[in-house]
């Protein structure tokens, strides 16, 4: 099994959450306590978010495990290692706190066993020991409950564990098309027919939104991509996750009038005459902004971040705790400018299919008519 680890700001909470640390000893296995619904994947999420709402009532930074192991078997970021922790004391500062997503009766499923000795993996590859405890060897408490509590004093991580039902998924007929009705919910990561008829329907909606891969039943990062730009031009949440929201849309862009966009072709680099100028208030304010580059620092970067967020490419490890923009200009932001550059054929800024990463005028303006 591949390990999938989606990042918190996938996840939807801040990508900085409280003090650097370094914990390499080992890790620390973890429970909810109370049982955990079993859904589609964007509830998975939603329950990571609300344990993030959680732990700042309680007056934390934010939540205080570093990792997290879904039902589905998919990894989703905390803290991250680079973090002191908040789940056991004795262990914060040291070990990985990693919890799995269940509680109550409920025992791992055969693909969480498999994610966390895929992640074991992972993390020894960055230097972390592997000395696994349970919450309970530091503190006095259930945590983390009897199934994997016998699992940390056997060792033994591997086959078994509670194998659902595969999610039954259902569509709706558009036409010749089978288009997934978005519950399950449909990421990145997945495979297989359903996977294939969302990419069947995106290409009828806009020929060419695949242009790499096509429909090959797989949902990687073209897809991803094609799934947030139907998002943006929808007016919708771009997660680039397929769920209800964006499948109800798909179902209305498909039976309209119109039903496939094609963008407008693209202007020459230096086209004549000059495309018409925007209005003269918006101009200024573009014009007034500075051109920025990897290294630079202060509000307007602090703005730059904002707006790379708003338009669904925020930059990793460039928000505090309280989600705000920390101003610098570093390598996430940097990645996150370059994808929106391609994404939105920003111009005079892409060359060779990538970003220069460069906010210059043009960017800017991309950015703010976003």
């Amino acid at each position: 099994m591949a390990l999938v680890i989606e990042s918190a700001a996938t996840v939807g909470i801040p990508s900085s959450i409280g003090s650097s640390g370094r914990p390499r000893s080992g890790e620390t296995v973890h429970f909810n306590g109370g049982p955990l619904v079993r859904l589609a994947h964007t509830t998975c999420r939603a329950q990571v978010r609300s344990m993030h709402s959680y732990h700042r009532s309680r007056g934390w930074a934010g939540i205080g495990y570093h990792l997290l192991i879904c039902h589905h078997g998919v990894v989703l970021t905390g803290r991250g290692i680079r973090k002191i922790g908040a789940h056991a004391p004795g262990a914060n500062s040291t070990h990985v706190g990693i919890q799995f997503m269940l509680g109550g009766s409920q025992t791992p499923t055969a693909k969480q066993l498999a994610a966390f000795v895929e992640l074991l993996a992972w993390l020894a590859a960055r230097g972390v020991r592997t000395s696994i405890t349970g919450h309970r060897d530091w503190n006095s408490t259930d945590c983390p409950g009897e199934p994997l509590y016998a699992r940390v004093r056997s060792g033994d991580w591997g086959g078994g564990g509670e194998s659902p039902a595969p999610p039954a998924f259902e569509y709706w007929e558009v036409g010749d098309l089978k288009v997934p009705t978005g519950d399950p919910a449909l990421y990145r990561g997945m495979t297989g027919t359903p996977v294939r008829r969302l990419q069947e329907a995106l290409a009828t909606w806009r020929p060419g939104i695949l242009p790499e891969y096509g429909a090959d039943g797989r949902f990687g990062g073209e897809t991803e991509e094609a799934v947030r730009e139907f998002q943006r031009v929808r007016g919708i949440s771009r997660d680039g996750v397929y769920g209800t929201e964006s499948a109800g849309e798909l179902r209305r862009a498909l039976t309209e009038a119109d039903p496939a966009p094609v963008p407008p072709p693209r202007p020459p680099e230096d086209p004549d005459p000059a495309p018409a100028p925007p209005p003269d208030w918006l101009e200024e304010a573009i014009m007034s902004l500075p051109t920025l580059r990897q290294g630079a620092t202060g509000p307007a970067v602090g703005k730059l971040q904002a707006l790379l967020a708003a338009a669904g490419y925020p930059p990793a490890n460039s928000f505090n705790g309280r989600g705000e923009p920390d101003g610098r200009f570093g390598a996430g932001t940097a990645v996150a400018l370059g994808r929106f550059q391609v994404a939105r054929r920003v111009r005079n800024s892409v060359t060779g299919g990538r970003g220069d990463q460069i906010a210059g005028r043009h960017t800017w303006e991309a950015l703010i008519r976003d």
